[in-house]
């Protein structure tokens, strides 16, 4: 009997639960929580906060039979503005697909109910990698290969790759300039998807092909130019704006969140919340060069001496180290040979004892500092921040909210934009309105230019 005469009556077994493949992380952002550096309640017309630069007074010799005490002086401040950054979230279900889905009878996952109770966990996730960004929104250096409707990104000098990317994540493709953002071929208003990441060979694939594009072309956050500049651009002299209690176009000069790289930047010509790095050389912050070496000890001490001398060494308290897995490695690697090493003594040899730190845990100890282990890290990098001390967000309100349209509802029909008429899709979502806003990148150091196994 052949089976194909009765698989019409057989019926059809799913698992009850469902697999998520995707990976769902926002483990540094968290650390960087609401605090009381927050600037709360921000208008257009930004915040600005001010820097003490010395305390001043004159310190002299003086005659005390008749002479002159030295003319006094008085502190010395500047200032540097915070703005904000708007960002959202939206997701679209048709009537089927409700329909479908929002009995137990019928299907294991409810569509609905599960997006509106999940969906605000990636605007975590996409806080988390904006926190890693630069101000340009980039997620991505330059291709190395390209089709239609894919990207490569292998060069042999990439050590960010695919780091900052995930499957299901709407994005755009700009050139190697960051000055023209690519077209789409269809449908013309996208959004462009990553539908599928091969992480063994930094291959992404799109939902549908891209206009143009060719090897050098970059990825980058949706919609960097729909609100502020035209081009990905970041340290600039315009950020947050000068004209802000006038412009329609958005705050300023710089495209997106301005993150641990925007902060950790030791270029003294690039723009820092509006004032020139060079003017404020104490603000830059202190950069040890790897030299294409691996990761010592030696290196983080350097850095932190010389925060020290620059500050005091109170400023080490609070200090986190942010690592790239490969970084991390190393670090275990130089226990390791230690913790083998004969140790000689009065009572004869002994080996020493396993280190504590070369456990595959999230966090681990290096000079003295706790450290966490990023997967959005470039491979070459490492940064020292101070979360709770010198890190806050400049918000129109507090955290993620629900979009709400004119009439107060969290969900609206989505209509057609040729009749006007409203069409079987309904959407919701989420935005928000901050910045990140490090106060003092002085006071943090970052090791760059290591080796990469």
């Amino acid at each position: 009997m052949a089976i194909a005469n009765i698989v019409a009556a057989q019926l059809e077994q799913v698992a009850n639960v469902t697999v998520d493949i995707f990976e769902d992380s926002e483990q540094i952002s968290a650390l960087f929580k609401r605090n009381a550096r927050t600037i709360k309640n921000l208008s257009r017309y930004l915040y600005r906060y001010p820097i003490k630069l010395y305390r001043g007074g004159t310190g002299g010799k003086y005659n005390a039979n008749g002479g002159a005490l030295p003319p006094g002086t008085s502190m010395k401040l500047s200032s540097l503005q915070a703005g904000y950054i708007y960002y959202a979230r939206t997701y679209r279900v048709s009537d089927e697909e409700v329909d479908l889905t929002n009995n137990t009878k019928a299907s294991v996952v409810d569509v609905l109910s599960t997006l509106m109770a999940e969906g605000v966990d990636e605007m975590a996730v996409d806080d988390d990698i904006a926190l890693h960004g630069d101000g340009t929104g980039l997620l991505t250096n330059g291709s190395s290969a390209v089709s239609s409707t894919t990207m490569t990104f292998a060069a042999a000098d990439d050590y960010l790759g695919i780091a900052m990317l995930r499957e299901g994540m709407a994005v755009d493709v700009w050139d190697s300039t960051g000055a023209t953002k690519r077209a789409l071929t269809t449908p013309a208003d996208g959004p462009l998807v990553i539908i599928a990441i091969d992480d063994t060979n930094n291959i992404v694939t799109f939902n549908t092909a891209v206009t143009g594009i060719t090897a050098g072309d970059k990825i980058a956050f949706k919609d960097m130019d729909a609100y502020g500049p035209t081009a990905l651009t970041t340290g600039s002299s315009a950020w947050p704006a000068t004209n802000a209690l006038t412009s329609e176009t958005g705050l300023g000069g710089d495209s997106f969140r301005h993150g641990i790289r925007y902060a950790h930047d030791d270029n003294s010509s690039s723009y820092f919340n509006g004032k020139q790095r060079s003017v404020l050389p104490k603000m830059i912050p202190i950069k040890v060069n790897g030299e294409g070496q691996q990761i010592t000890f030696a290196m983080g001490m350097d850095g932190l001496d010389r925060l020290d001398k620059r500050r005091n060494p109170g400023v080490r308290k609070g200090l986190i180290g942010i690592f790239p897995m490969n970084q991390r490695s190393v670090v275990q690697d130089i226990g390791v040979v230690i913790a083998n090493k004969p140790i000689q003594g009065k009572f004869g040899d002994s080996v020493d004892m396993a280190p504590s730190n070369i456990d595959q845990t999230q966090t681990f100890e290096y000079c003295g500092m706790t450290c966490h282990v990023s997967k959005r890290q470039p491979q070459n990098r490492v940064d020292f921040v101070n979360p709770s001390k010198n890190w806050g967000r400049a918000e129109l309100w507090p955290g993620t909210r629900p979009y709400k349209d004119m009439n107060g509802n969290t969900t609206w029909r989505v209509v057609d934009t040729s009749t006007g008429l409203p069409k079987t899709l309904t959407e919701f979502g989420w935005h928000s309105a901050y910045d990140f806003v490090c106060f003092d990148p002085g006071s943090e150091f970052y090791i760059d230019n290591l080796a990469v196994a």
